[in-house]
């Protein structure tokens, strides 16, 4: 509901812009959690999707990983 915000909004709006940009991994302030959702965005990338279903699906994964986290 709220992906729009939390993905073209300050910080996570040049995160997610360098994800789809570059070719390699980044890890930026010890970040290592957003590795999952990072790999799905290029993964995404790679196939060709809508950017706005690319920014949804990242959106969706900052929300998982922690979550995921939470259940292990």
């Amino acid at each position: 509901m709220h992906w729009d915000l939390r993905t073209l909004q300050v910080d996570s709006a040049y995160q997610i812009y360098k994800w789809i940009v570059s070719p390699e991994v980044n890890v930026e302030a010890h970040r290592y959690s957003a590795i999952l959702p990072q790999l799905l965005v290029k993964a995404m990338v790679a196939i060709g999707a809508a950017t706005r279903a690319v920014l949804i699906a990242a959106s969706v994964a900052h929300a998982l990983v922690p979550y995921g986290v939470f259940l292990i």
